[in-house]
């Protein structure tokens, strides 16, 4: 009985000190909040010296959620028909707290293979840049593609760009919690 009680504590010592050990992803502040004034949106921090694709202008009241930072720019999805995911000045913005940046938040990840990084989260969508093997990535939030598929709104560190992928091209396991878009 003894030996019985003392294999069930060391048992219980283990499990506490597993859960311990256990950390979960980083992740981001998302920051509810809407466009103040006209704003281009990128799919790049613009002053970074990177050869940015522009998805158009944010009009002013656009709803818009915002998940990290770089420089001056805020990472977000404007809400609506295009639901893009990029980069815009923080000045356009009506909540100008992010302080997460870009390049410590969200879920990390890789891919195998190249994997196209698009405008939005839709095989249709035009190609933004490739994520290749060893990018350093950062997912952000996740949503369901017209294709059937989930797609997740990334943070390339190499290159900086920012676009969505499917899930399924990722290497995240099926278990990591990403919270919608």
């Amino acid at each position: 009985m003894n030996r019985l009680l003392k294999h069930t504590a060391a048992a219980i010592v283990l499990a506490v000190a597993a859960t311990m050990l256990i950390t979960t992803p980083a992740s981001a502040v998302r920051i509810e909040t809407s466009i103040e004034d006209l704003a281009p949106l990128y799919d790049c921090p613009t002053d970074t010296g990177n050869v940015c694709f522009k998805h158009g202008n944010a009009p002013a009241g656009t709803n818009a959620r915002t998940y990290c930072f770089v420089d001056d720019f805020d990472l977000i999805l404007s809400e609506g028909v295009s639901n893009r995911f990029g980069f815009i000045n923080f000045q356009a913005l009506v909540d100008k707290n992010q302080s997460t940046d870009c390049f410590r938040g969200g879920t990390r990840t890789s891919v195998d293979d190249d994997t196209p990084l698009r405008a939005c989260a839709n095989p249709n969508c035009g190609e933004l840049s490739d994520l290749a093997f060893g990018d350093e990535l950062h997912v952000y939030c996740m949503r369901p593609g017209s294709d059937g598929n989930q797609w997740v709104g990334i943070f390339n560190a190499n290159g900086q760009h920012a676009g969505f992928t499917r899930r399924s091209d990722t290497n995240l396991s099926p278990f990591v919690f990403i919270s919608d878009c």
